[in-house]
């Protein structure tokens, strides 16, 4: 229960989700609102672009991941949304979305970074966490970077990597979460922290915000 409140937290949006397994036997279809091609998703208004983990696997082992994977797709009150929930193969999540910035949010990167610990706070929704790092990511320095761990004591723990950009009046927010059980946070966020698990830098390095006629 635990799991399934810190992943409902980390959007409250209606939300649509396709794929999946029949009670883990049976891989299901995946009807898509948006597209991919390529490996490259993109959602039904063309908001963005980005990677879909495994979409584009060669081998043996990532082509069931997919199989097996679900995605979910949103779009509510000015805000676009993917995630892709990776089979039990892979203990990974990756979340994508753009969002339409307050007329008086901050349009600074830095600010934005600043205040993660509020965003954390309300992504955790009363987990325990830890923010271990905040900047520039390395492999896009044109993202701010965030990384914490969460434990809750008990059953779930992990750790995830945030990037945010703004683009004018735009938001975006990536994720990485790692959450998988038994799971260690404070190895979980130092392999984050480092951007080099290819999963990660590839995910963030796919991400654009895409412009009318893009």
């Amino acid at each position: 229960m635990r799991s399934l409140a810190f992943a409902t937290l980390f959007f409250a949006l209606s939300c649509q989700t396709t794929g999946g397994s029949f009670f883990g036997f049976f891989p299901m279809p995946k009807f898509l609102s948006g597209s991919i091609e390529s490996g490259i998703y993109r959602p039904a208004d063309d908001s963005f672009q980005v990677w879909a983990p495994y979409s584009d696997a060669q081998d043996v082992r990532g082509k069931e991941i997919w199989r097996y994977g679900k995605v979910t797709e949103s779009r509510s009150d000015g805000t676009t949304y993917v995630g892709f929930h990776p089979s039990d193969f892979e203990g990974a999540r990756f979340h994508a979305s753009c969002y339409d910035l307050e007329p008086d949010a901050p349009r600074s990167i830095a600010a934005l970074v600043g205040e993660a610990d509020e965003r954390v706070a309300k992504m955790s929704g009363g987990t325990p966490f830890r923010i271990v790092h905040r900047g520039f990511s390395s492999v896009r320095p044109d993202l701010g970077f965030v990384v914490f761990s969460f434990d809750d004591g008990e059953s779930y723990r992990g750790a995830c990597a945030l990037y945010i950009g703004v683009h004018g009046n735009r938001c975006s927010l990536l994720r990485v979460l790692i959450s998988s059980f038994p799971a260690d946070p404070e190895a979980d966020a130092a392999k984050l922290r480092t951007e080099t698990w290819d999963l990660q830098t590839r995910f963030a390095r796919s991400f654009r915000v895409l412009e009318p006629g893009d």
